[in-house]
């Protein structure tokens, strides 16, 4: 019974704050999405239309630990799980040989 309880209050205070910042604008947590929102003069327009530009970065930081032994941290923007983008590099070769 206790434990039915704590579920129902912890289910209660979930939903209370989620109505709490309902109203608010949720600030981004993605390194890539913060910088694009924090120059709009530039990318304006990739936010307002995401689904007509379709906009793919990601973005890899490697950190090193004291031993040099490397970390990744992979960042994403716009990235599908099913659509597939060509890497720059491939779509320049054909047109330098041209």
């Amino acid at each position: 019974m206790q434990r039915i309880l704590l579920l129902l209050a912890c289910s209660l205070l979930v939903i209370f704050s989620e109505a709490q910042n309902k109203g608010r604008e949720k600030k981004p947590t993605n390194l890539i999405e913060r910088l694009l929102k924090a120059h709009p003069e530039y990318f304006k327009n990739i936010l307002a239309y995401p689904d007509s530009f379709g906009v793919q970065i990601v973005y890899t930081q490697i950190n090193r630990d004291k031993n040099n032994r490397p970390s990744f941290k992979e960042f994403t923007y716009g990235k599908q799980k099913n659509a597939y983008f060509y890497p720059a590099s491939t779509v320049k070769m054909p047109i330098a040989f041209l």
